[in-house]
């Protein structure tokens, strides 16, 4: 039972808070904490099955019977404290503080691989991608608090990637395969090319050399 109304109230909640920002269900499902409780729920379920099955009139497993009424009586207990873990696992703040933390381990590792490298640049471009979303929309409903933490984010981002970018390898400067379809990195690195190669575009938008 408690395990039912556990599963109900958190998917209503994660479901609820996943259709304003993206994401969210793969942060809750990493989260240590919603692991380790949703272990315990499971576990305290399957030792009540196979008690139900070994009790019979003649024998009664008093430790077996014991324990399992112990396990379930703390994942009672546990209902409330984990619903308030819940809340605050989710209010926006920490959900833009969690992406936030996420973009940054992701690009600011100096020692890897490059095939290392394009992956962390798809799992950062992902991260910026969704604190731009979020302040958008928060932008767009009027959310000002929102808003301003989700700008404080990409500008503490910002701050910590001029302070790795030194520190990176020179595999972390190419455009990778798992970023180079995204729509904004194309025309970036499309423009790029065109300045290397000493083309750019004139006020009527035909192309140009350039004077070096």
């Amino acid at each position: 039972m408690d395990l039912a109304i556990v599963i109900t109230v958190v998917s209503i909640i994660v479901q609820l808070t996943a259709d304003r920002y993206t994401g969210v269900a793969r942060m809750f499902l990493q989260d240590r904490t919603n692991v380790l409780v949703a272990a315990y729920y499971v576990v305290v379920c399957v030792v009540s099955v196979w008690l139900a099955g070994a009790l019979h009139g003649n024998y009664v497993p008093t430790s077996t019977l014991v324990a399992t009424l112990s396990l379930t009586t703390g994942g009672l207990v546990l209902i409330l404290p984990y619903f308030g873990y819940v809340f605050w696992f989710l209010e926006p703040k920490n959900i833009i503080a969690r992406i936030r933390l996420e973009a940054i381990d992701s690009c600011c590792e100096p020692e890897r691989t490059a095939a290392q490298g394009f992956a962390a640049q798809a799992r950062t471009i992902f991260a910026l991608e969704e604190m731009t979303d979020i302040a958008n929309n928060a932008v767009a409903g009027r959310d000002k608090l929102i808003a301003s933490n989700a700008v404080d984010a990409m500008k503490d981002f910002a701050l910590e990637y001029l302070k790795a970018k030194p520190k990176l390898n020179d595999a972390w400067f190419n455009i990778g395969p798992d970023i180079r379809l995204n729509p904004a990195i194309s025309v970036t690195d499309s423009w790029y090319r065109r300045i290397r190669a000493g083309l750019s575009r004139n006020h009527h938008g035909a192309p140009s050399r350039t004077a070096g």
